[in-house]
């Protein structure tokens, strides 16, 4: 059976913003409106992993081995928070988390957005990284590029099974926890600061995982403290980087609903915005 509806942030993953009966708020760009729906029916394109020989559904059934074997480590993170020794933790085996880490990468460029930023910087020493978004107008522009050109190649044997060897995390890189309120993701989940020296991806509303060199972590401590700054901040760059959809398990406040209102409505908010300085 063909796979017409192709999910680029995996229903296994965006299932847990949800409430129990399935539904999150979501702010839907296109029609500028928020909407209380089923998960299930955000973050998906119409056969937006195929190439140019046709559809033959190879990508995303390759995709869909990486989401089969991360759905449930994230899970084992969401429910086996345990206390070892006086310290809270998380029993993770050190194959699972550098797995994390190389899913969350995978995550990162299998996005529209993603997948053109990989293109035009892979092998290019002279790439500079873009500082704002790209404008769906962008997108649109790159189905028949960059995209397509992505799909072409990691579609080809062994090619994205390679990628996923060559993706290793870092000695220096320490892999946490943070604890939060009311985490909100979008249709691009993954944060990449200080040219990824930091990492991060919300996996629940309470929950977001990220790996950062020790420049940045000083502890060796899985799980860290609340923190509200940060909380706040990453919940902004989840509004900043993402095109199609934001998600909420809880209705956005008065403080969200206008920093997204201003995220797509000031003319040059990209100038503005603290972000982007």
């Amino acid at each position: 059976m063909v796979t017409k509806k192709q999910h680029y942030y995996p229903r296994s993953l965006i299932k847990h913003f949800a409430n129990e009966d399935d539904k999150l708020y979501t702010y839907i760009r296109i029609s500028n409106r928020i909407q209380y729906i089923n998960y299930e029916n955000i973050c998906a394109e119409n056969y937006t992993y195929e190439g140019s020989s046709g559809i033959d559904n190879i990508l995303e059934n390759s995709l869909s081995v990486l989401e089969a074997k991360i759905a449930p480590i994230v899970n084992k993170i969401l429910t086996n928070i345990v206390i070892k020794d006086d310290r809270i933790t998380v029993d993770l085996r050190e194959d699972e988390i550098d797995f994390l880490f190389k899913y969350i990468n995978i995550q990162y460029i299998r996005t529209n957005t993603g997948r053109i930023s990989f293109v035009r910087s892979f092998g290019n020493i002279n790439y500079v990284r873009r500082r704002y978004p790209y404008k769906i107008e962008e997108i649109k522009e790159s189905k028949n590029n960059e995209i397509l050109h992505f799909n072409d190649r990691f579609k080809q044997i062994g090619v994205l099974e390679n990628f996923i060897k060559f993706l290793k995390k870092p000695k220096n890189m320490n892999f946490h926890i943070l604890v939060g309120e009311n985490y909100i993701t979008s249709d691009n989940p993954v944060i990449m600061l200080n040219e990824g020296k930091q990492i991060f991806m919300p996996i629940s509303n309470n929950i977001c995982v990220t790996f950062q060199i020790a420049d940045y972590s000083n502890t060796d401590k899985i799980l860290l403290p609340y923190n509200a700054g940060l909380n706040r901040y990453l919940n902004e760059c989840q509004i900043e980087t993402s095109n199609y959809y934001i998600m909420s398990i809880e209705n956005f406040d008065l403080v969200t609903n206008w920093y997204i209102y201003r995220r797509f409505h000031v003319i040059d908010w990209e100038k503005i915005s603290k972000h982007f300085k």
